[in-house]
């Protein structure tokens, strides 16, 4: 499931509180725009903050990292056991 909505860290929480439910045991989600700070948008982002409280919370661990030429990068995640 890609997720690429809301940036701050309460909206990205929401969008994982939905989508941990709706992805497929085996599934991956994947989060864009995987950086602390908008070069365009001269603002902070939530995104890796809730991502990464995901993989040290739960069971879910960072599997592939896409670069971006201006750090807007994607991330993979996957559960480490399967429900």
């Amino acid at each position: 499931m890609y997720i690429d909505a809301d940036h701050s860290y309460a909206g990205v929480k929401r969008d994982i509180a939905v989508a941990k439910e709706k992805v497929k045991p085996d599934g991956m989600l994947v989060f864009n725009d995987y950086t602390l700070w908008s070069p365009l948008e001269l603002m902070e982002y939530g995104v890796v903050h809730a991502v990464n409280e995901l993989c040290l919370n739960e069971d879910w661990e960072l599997m592939y990292f896409a670069f971006q030429r201006h750090m807007y990068c994607d991330v993979a995640l996957k559960r480490i056991r399967p429900e």
